[in-house]
């Protein structure tokens, strides 16, 4: 999987124009989703990512519905284009009020699009489901116990 962007780095906000493309020879589902969170690019001390992912299902909490993300099908060679926006400054992914925020560099000088995905093949019946005729989701603990790896842009340097 590779994702491309075109970014727009402006003093109150970043946006991503994104290219998603699978190159792996096997269908995936792709997180696809307005919601971006903001983690630290462990990989780069000052860095930080975007990241559109599966992350954990809280046990601790009863949701009035399974938390789910929105997701697209990738057949081989295929692209699916979107976009994703922060403001800035960032805030940190974080779950629910009270609990330790993660901790971002105080000055991040880059950010990077990472998005998650999961192979078809690996799928429970009943995954994902549909949300409409176009557009489907798939429950977060599935999707986080799944995703394996991240498709990530190369780091855009912030101003």
């Amino acid at each position: 999987m590779t994702v491309s962007v075109e970014p727009t780095v402006g003093s109150t906000s970043v946006m991503f124009k994104y290219k998603l493309t699978n190159d792996s020879s096997q269908t995936v589902w792709a997180v696809h989703s307005p919601t971006v969170s903001v983690i630290p690019d462990g990989g780069r001390k000052s860095g930080v990512v975007a990241a559109m992912a599966f992350f954990p299902v809280r046990r601790d909490v009863n949701y009035v519905q399974p938390p789910y993300e929105t997701v697209v099908k990738l057949e081989p060679k295929q692209t699916v284009e979107g976009s994703a926006s922060m403001q800035r400054p960032f805030n940190p992914y974080d779950d629910l009020e009270g609990d330790k925020k993660v901790a971002l560099p105080s000055k991040p000088t880059s950010i990077r699009l990472c998005i998650g995905y999961v192979a078809a093949d690996e799928l429970p019946a009943g995954q994902p489901g549909g949300l409409s005729s176009d557009k489907w989701k798939m429950d977060r603990d599935i999707g986080y116990r799944l995703q394996r790896k991240f498709a990530c842009s190369k780091p855009t340097p912030l101003k």
